[in-house]
């Protein structure tokens, strides 16, 4: 088999997992009656991932219902509690600057959404790859994000890029979005999750 033929096949197999990530994700988000099936859907479909990285083959999509079902209740309540903070603080960003008028606090203010954006993100990189409390996995969250700063601009910059792709091609969006937008941030946290990995290996070694 030839470099052209492998590399037609490979993407014709990304192409068939991204629609089936994206089926099994809508109809588990259905599922949980929308609101409480988000963010499982997304942690199921992080955790395919990480595994696809890890194992260098196609996520294994006969594994969703099942990890969706496990995620359940740690994804919710991670993603909620992280949630209720972004939402808070982009209302007090808003009034800052409409009604304030504290550009200073405003600056400040989007310091702290950047970074609850970052624990966001790593949280889940922690509850996939970690067994912890949902303290512990926000506390792993926010310094996986402090050692991690460039992949987590790298993963921004991915998922604006795909969101992009996306504007430009309407039939992604509705066939394929939801595992694309997770893929930039699920590649560059498992790399800054595996380099905090090694680093601490070769610091107890």
């Amino acid at each position: 088999m030839n470099k052209l033929t492998t590399l037609t096949v490979n993407l014709g197999n990304f192409i068939l997992t991204v629609l089936k990530l994206h089926i099994l994700a809508l109809i588990h988000i259905l599922k949980g009656g929308v609101v409480l099936g988000i963010f499982p859907a997304i942690a199921t479909i992080w955790d395919l991932y990480f595994d696809s990285f890890n194992n260098d083959k196609d996520p294994r999509t006969t594994q969703f219902s099942q990890k969706w079902h496990a995620y359940f209740k740690y994804a919710n309540l991670t993603g909620f509690i992280i949630l209720v903070f972004i939402l808070l603080i982009s209302y007090e960003i808003l009034l800052t600057l409409k009604v304030l008028h504290w550009p200073w606090l405003s600056l400040f203010l989007l310091f702290i959404l950047f970074l609850l954006i970052g624990i966001f993100i790593y949280s889940f990189a922690s509850l996939i790859r970690y067994d912890l409390s949902i303290k512990n996995h926000l506390k792993q969250g926010f310094f996986l994000l402090l050692c991690s700063i460039p992949e987590f601009i790298a993963g921004i910059i991915g998922a604006a890029l795909t969101l992009a792709v996306l504007a430009l091609f309407p039939f992604l969006a509705f066939f394929a979005s939801i595992p694309l937008i997770i893929f930039p941030f699920a590649w560059f946290s498992y790399q800054a999750v595996t380099k905090l990995e090694r680093n601490q290996m070769n610091g107890g070694s």
